[in-house]
Parts: structure tokens; C-alpha cells; sequence
């Protein structure tokens, strides 16, 4: 590993064109190179109040695109800054992050890392999606062991034990796949299974799987108009803010789902017992013509752009934007996509859905019990990982830079 030097540090965000140098903050410019994910909303309901938590501190560097945070030990975080394809080292207190291994083929090195996880006291798993290789190592960053998914999305990847299961949902697609490494099944899918998701325990190593629940995805547009969709990783075409289901897994292995018709959480057992939570009260918020402009705006920042590279330069052939959505549900979903998070303390962590003129961002956070209590943030934060006595969460500026800020953990 190598510290990134001062004069390496300033960066150019592929989807927003800005530049950062530590604490500078200089926007250059706008364009759009690639699907960067959902759009932001501001979150918040009324029957979602309390006092809004305020940060003890955050990172001094400044990031691109954050996608995965979890903490290391002291005042570090191990962070993925997907703009910048970088694995990093983080402390709190420090100016420069600290590169960890290099960008490459070989092995412990990486092309597009998108997910670092804390998978027991001693190990952490990063998973490259360029490769399709999980690598295992160590608090002194040394490589234990290093597994292969080949073309499985980081987004699908929701966590690994410590004996290498992982855990992920075997996608949906309307293409037609080559032979899946998991379920060594070929597409096309029969079409009643394109309204769910299975949640797969995947063993690497024989490439057994095992089928642990099901989900449910959002309901469809009758015709998607075009290759973006609004969710990652999906082509398929979901209707925006449509209900859905989504899951997480504890570091125990435990698996978590959210249903988003009920708004509850289940915990699976491994004696294949579900405990349900109680359905989590919450005031949905109407789709008006007001909040699908929002959306519509924040799309049309989200871009595939085809490059013709037969000579150098490359050059911009096609840009596919998403179609204005004509389907449109009455009420938002309750609960955001992706934002599924479990505490030291077991308890889950969701991200409530608001309206675009709510004042904070509240976190629904759920215990196995049956317990409901509110977490309320400032807007533009999304609770990434826990450490002792601490909350991370991602924040963004009004000039798209994202930093890590920690909170006190919340009694």
C-alpha cells in the first residue's frame, strides 16, 4: 500500500465533473458517463419527528462516489470510492487516505471494487466486479483467499461469512444469460419468475447453492422505452417509487427481509423459522406531479453513452437516456432500496421514504423483538457502517462531493 500524494488527489467525478483537493471544493463542469445509481431524495415524514442527529466529525478528503464503507479499528474506515475505482484506508483525523494495493489483473489487486464488508474480527471481503473475484484478507491487508463470481453485480452481493458463503439474489433479466456459474441454469427466465428474486447462500468453492427466501421486485412498466431503468443493474423497466422487497444479512449469516406491501421485517432462522416484526406504521407520501418532475430531473442525469474506439480519441456515438415514465403508482414506496443496514445490537436500520420538501432523513430502526424507534439525520446522509459507539453515514454537498461524517451511536 502507498499514500496517495497531494498532487495525486484531486480527482474528476465521471458523472458530475467536479474536482476535489482535500477540503477545496471547484466544480468544472457537467457531464454524464454512466449509470451512478438512484437518485438522491430529500427524506422525512411527520410522523417521523424528534431531534435531528448532528455530526461529531467527517473525513477531510473528499470522495466521488462513495458505495461501501465499514470500519477497520481505531479512528479508520476501509472505503470503496467507486469514482475513482480505489480501495482506501480513511482516518477521521488524517488529510490524505492511504492507498490499499493497486489497481490490476493479478492477484490482490482490483479494477472496480464496489462492496467492502467486515466479515468476522479477523477478516474483510472485497468484492471486485471487474473480475468477479471476492478477496479475503486481513486487518494487515494481506490476500487469505480469493473466490470468483463471475458476472454478478456488486449490488446483488449482500454479504459473506467467514467461511466464504455468499450471500446474493440470482437476478431477473429479460436477456437471455449465458450459462449461470451458480444455478447452472440458462435464461431466458419463465416468466412467472420475473416478479421475484431468489436469496442465495452460494459456496464458491463447490458452487452449491442454497435457496434461503424470496423477494419481491416492483411492478413493471408495460413497455421500458429505452435501455435505462431505475434501478441498478436493471434493464427491466420498474415502474418509479413501485413497492418492493429488499434484504440484508447480519454478520452472523442471519438473513433479513423488508416486504414493501406489508412495510415488516422477517428474520429467517436457520432451523427455517421466520420471526415477523409487527408492520411498521408509517405515513406514505403521495406521488404528485411535483415529485415525479423531481424524479424526472434527477433521471436525466443517469446516461449509458456508447464510445467508438476504433480510433484514438474515442468518440461519443449513442447516449441512452432513460423515457419519461408514463406509469406511475399513487403512494411511494415506504422504504428506499439498498439502504437496508444492521447494527452491532442486531437491530435493522431502514431508510424511510419522504417528500422532496422534507427537512431530514429518517431511519426506521427495527429490532428482532418487534421494537420501532426513529433515527432522524440531516438531509443528503445515508447510514454506510457502525463501529464502537458510532454511526457512518455518507454525505454529499451541494457540489456532488461525498465525505463519511460519524454520529454518536444513538441510545
Amino acid at each position: 500500500m502507498r499514500p496517495l500524494p497531494s498532487k495525486e488527489l484531486p480527482v474528476y467525478c465521471a458523472w458530475r465533473g467536479v474536482r476535489s483537493s482535500g477540503r477545496r471544493r471547484v466544480v468544472i463542469g457537467l457531464m454524464t458517463l454512466g449509470v451512478v445509481g438512484l437518485p438522491a431524495t430529500a427524506i422525512g415524514q411527520v410522523d417521523c419527528q424528534g431531534p435531528i442527529l448532528a455530526p461529531t466529525r467527517e473525513t477531510e478528503h473528499a470522495f466521488t462516489r462513495i458505495a461501501s464503507v465499514d470500519y477497520f479499528g481505531g479512528d479508520t474506515l476501509v472505503v470503496v470510492d467507486a469514482g475513482e475505482d480505489l480501495l482506501l484506508a480513511v482516518s477521521m483525523t488524517a488529510r490524505t487516505p492511504t492507498q490499499i494495493w493497486r489497481q490490476g489483473g493479478g492477484p490482490g489487486e482490483y479494477r472496480r471494487p464496489r462492496l467492502v464488508r467486515r466479515v468476522s474480527p479477523e477478516l474483510f471481503m472485497l468484492y471486485d466486479e471487474a473480475h468477479g473475484r471476492l478477496t479475503l484478507f486481513d486487518g494487515r491487508w494481506r490476500v487469505h483467499q480469493e473466490l470468483h463470481l463471475p458476472g454478478v453485480g456488486a449490488f446483488r452481493i449482500r454479504g459473506v461469512d467467514a467461511t466464504g458463503n455468499t450471500f446474493l439474489d440470482e437476478y431477473p433479466s429479460f436477456r437471455r444469460p449465458p450459462r449461470s456459474a451458480i444455478t447452472g441454469t440458462q435464461g431466458p427466465r419463465r416468466r412467472a419468475d420475473r416478479d421475484t428474486v431468489v436469496i442465495l447462500r452460494h459456496n464458491p468453492l463447490s458452487d452449491a447453492a442454497d435457496t434461503l427466501g424470496r423477494i419481491v421486485l416492483p411492478p413493471r412498466r408495460s413497455s421500458s422505452g429505452g435501455m435505462i431503468a431505475e434501478w441498478p443493474g436493471s434493464m427491466d423497466g420498474f415502474i418509479p417509487f413501485g413497492e418492493r422487497d429488499d434484504w440484508t444479512v447480519t454478520d452472523r449469516g442471519q438473513v433479513v427481509i423488508v416486504r414493501g406491501l406489508e412495510y415488516k421485517a422477517e428474520w429467517l432462522g436457520g432451523d427455517g423459522a421466520v420471526r415477523h416484526s409487527v408492520p411498521i406504521s408509517s405515513a406514505r407520501v403521495d406521488v404528485t406531479a411535483e415529485e415525479k418532475e423531481a424524479w424526472w430531473r434527477a433521471a436525466q442525469t443517469d446516461s449509458i453513452v456508447m464510445m467508438d474506439c476504433r480510433s484514438r480519441p474515442c468518440k461519443p456515438v449513442n447516449v441512452f437516456r432513460a423515457a419519461r415514465p408514463t406509469e406511475w403508482p399513487k403512494v411511494k414506496s415506504p422504504f428506499e432500496y439498498l439502504s437496508l443496514r444492521v447494527d452491532p445490537n442486531g437491530d435493522l436500520w431502514i431508510r424511510r421514504t419522504g417528500a422532496i420538501h422534507d427537512s431530514h432523513v429518517c431511519y426506521d430502526v427495527v429490532s428482532e423483538t418487534g421494537g420501532v424507534r426513529h433515527v432522524l439525520l440531516p438531509l443528503e446522509r445515508t447510514v454506510m457502517a457502525f463501529g464502537p459507539g458510532a454511526v457512518f453515514a455518507r454525505a454529499e454537498d451541494p457540489d456532488g462531493l461525498q465525505f463519511v461524517e460519524e454520529y454518536r451511536f444513538p441510545r
